[in-house]
């Protein structure tokens, strides 16, 4: 019994922080990485290469996160379905038979 109390106290900590995270606009380094599900050094390389958004104020070595930017930025790049994939290349076959057919 003494050894599910902490793996309790572990499940209620998780549950913890994801509800903070859920509430939370503005987020701290930490939070990012629970929130992206990314390792430090995928965060901080993301920052250096200014691939993610990030803000950092004035006098502070500390970085923060904007919770809608980061879901914007998990979001940019859609790939598209078979089936939307080939719905373009159809289009795209139709203009240029249309086209060649002008010419």
């Amino acid at each position: 019994m003494e050894s599910t109390i902490p793996n309790e106290i572990k499940s209620l900590k998780s549950q913890t922080k994801t509800l903070n995270l859920s509430t939370r606009e503005i987020l701290n380094v930490d939070e990012a990485i629970a929130f992206l599900q990314l390792s430090r050094s995928c965060l901080y390389k993301k920052t250096s290469q200014k691939q993610i958004p990030y803000y950092k104020p004035p006098g502070c070595k500390r970085i923060y996160f904007r919770k809608k930017e980061l879901e914007e930025w998990l979001l940019c790049n859609r790939v598209k379905t078979t089936m939307e994939l080939e719905q373009d290349s159809k289009g795209y076959l139709s203009k240029k038979a249309k086209f060649l057919k002008s010419c």
